[in-house]
């Protein structure tokens, strides 16, 4: 009959007005992810060139220290990751021996510092567990490089630590049997 057929075609354009409906909202959410994929691209690289002064100081306080590497940060949705480059390869922060992370860890909390410019720029370095003397004395040589950009430095170690060794201005505290080194 002419009026089923009339119903038939009514749904047919219904449907085929839903399909259309539902082809233009999934075509709306895909160039919405892929705007928001292009955003927080934007951001990670933003963030990555933002890093250049935090590296650069850092960079200062590893070449100080003695450490061949050039530091690296890179942004990601994930987080940062950071760490340095050496011999052409990169190595995370978290592949790091205890010396080099102490050391890392250090001159980049120098470097956070230097940038922020607290009114008191105090930087607490915990090295007791270093075990070892040259990890503490590469960070010795990094801290006199960055002196000008720190007003106080706290160093705690478990090295017995001899204040002609120290430079010009540093001072041993020593408490109990833990030694702090001062600035």
């Amino acid at each position: 009959s002419l009026d089923a057929l009339e119903a038939a075609n009514a749904r047919a354009r219904e449907m085929a007005d839903l399909a259309a409906a539902i082809a233009a909202e999934e075509a709306k959410a895909k160039a919405g992810g892929a705007y928001a994929w292009a955003l927080e691209r934007l951001r990670e690289e933003a963030l990555s060139r933002q890093g250049g002064p935090l590296l650069s100081r850092l960079r200062k306080f590893l070449d100080a220290a003695g450490i061949p590497a050039a530091p690296f940060l890179r942004a990601s949705r994930s987080g940062i990751e950071l760490g340095w480059i050496r011999d052409g390869r990169e190595v995370a922060l978290e592949a790091l021996s205890g010396g080099e992370t102490a050391i890392f860890l250090a001159g980049l909390a120098a470097a956070v510092l230097a940038i922020r410019k607290p009114t008191i720029r105090v930087l607490m370095v915990e090295a007791a567990e270093l075990g070892d003397r040259e990890p503490f004395d590469r960070i010795l040589r990094g801290l006199s490089a960055v002196a000008e950009e720190i007003d106080h430095v706290l160093l705690a170690t478990c090295l017995d630590v001899e204040p002609s060794r120290l430079p010009a201005g540093w001072e041993v505290i020593r408490v109990g049997d833990p030694v702090a080194v001062a600035r």
